[in-house]
């Protein structure tokens, strides 16, 4: 008697063994199956009958297509460096094949970019899964104090992220009026600059100061001081504060514009009214002195 033995070949399964008689005849054909693989035959021709030795006979196998694999495309979280998963495609193909998961990456652009790709053969029992981390993008928020002086802020973010609280700016002479834009609340797939809009001050302080000509001399010396108010950047003509004064006439005035800061210093001039002195000779003839 000898041994017919049928094998699984390079794959894993139970060998199907016969003893049978030298000239017996063989009825034997054993199905065999292996999940993600189609049986393609034996390595070697059935004997119609046994040889006198020990027959071994190992199956064929091909690849089986259609074998399921699934692809888990993860995103960073827009606020912190965790990753959570966006979608799973539901893919199939061949036993072995080595898929990259580069390849199948469906997330890039718009703020996007990949991290990693793992890259694996597909199980025969359709157990593969293969992930794809994807990271978000950073850009620029810039604020900046517009027509204004004034250091710029700027934050780095992550498409996606929360932006942060906008700054509070102050100028001097000037009232915060806005943004040049409507403020995000998100950061999107661009750079961003915001620029800050003001509105001037009306009650911006400067000061008047008059003068008036010396008795003696074409100096003058200063005689009063007023604060005024006016509206920040705007000009102001001092002729427009002049005193009405019965010793004096108004002959002067500096425009000037309104400081931020309260600084402008308008000056306005008067000279002394001239009268005439005359000395006569009363009741007697002469040239007077005048």
């Amino acid at each position: 008697s000898y041994t017919l033995t049928f094998t699984y070949g390079d794959k894993a399964g139970e060998n199907a063994e016969y003893t049978l008689r030298y000239g017996q005849k063989v009825a034997y054909n054993p199905s065999f199956s292996v999940t993600g693989y189609v049986f393609a035959g034996w390595d070697k021709q059935i004997p119609a009958v046994m040889p006198d030795s020990d027959v071994v006979i190992n199956a064929i196998w091909n690849a089986a297509d259609g074998i399921q694999y699934k692809v888990e495309h993860y995103l960073q979280n827009a606020n912190d460096d965790d990753y959570t998963l966006d979608h799973t495609d539901n893919r199939t193909g061949v036993t072995g094949t080595v898929i990259d998961g580069a390849t199948l990456a469906t997330l890039i652009g718009n703020g996007i970019v990949l991290n990693s790709a793992e890259s694996k053969a597909i199980a025969a029992d359709g157990s593969t899964v293969i992930k794809i981390y994807y990271d978000r993008a950073s850009y620029t928020v810039t604020y900046t104090y517009g027509d204004k002086t004034g250091e710029a802020v700027e934050h780095t973010v992550r498409y996606g992220a929360t932006l942060p609280e906008a700054p509070v700016f102050t100028v001097v002479g000037y009232t915060f009026a806005g943004w040049d834009s409507e403020l995000a609340s998100t950061m999107p797939a661009t750079n961003l600059t915001y620029d800050a809009t003001w509105t001037a001050n009306t009650d911006t302080e400067f000061t008047v100061e008059h003068y008036y000509q010396n008795a003696n001399d074409d100096g003058y010396t200063q005689v009063d001081t007023e604060i005024k108010y006016g509206t920040t950047g705007a000009t102001v003509n001092g002729a427009d504060y002049k005193k009405a004064l019965a010793e004096a006439i108004f002959e002067r005035a500096e425009s000037k514009t309104v400081n931020a800061d309260g600084t402008t210093v308008i000056k306005v001039y008067y000279v002394r009214t001239s009268y005439t002195l005359t000395f006569t000779y009363g009741d007697k003839a002469g040239e007077n002195a005048e």
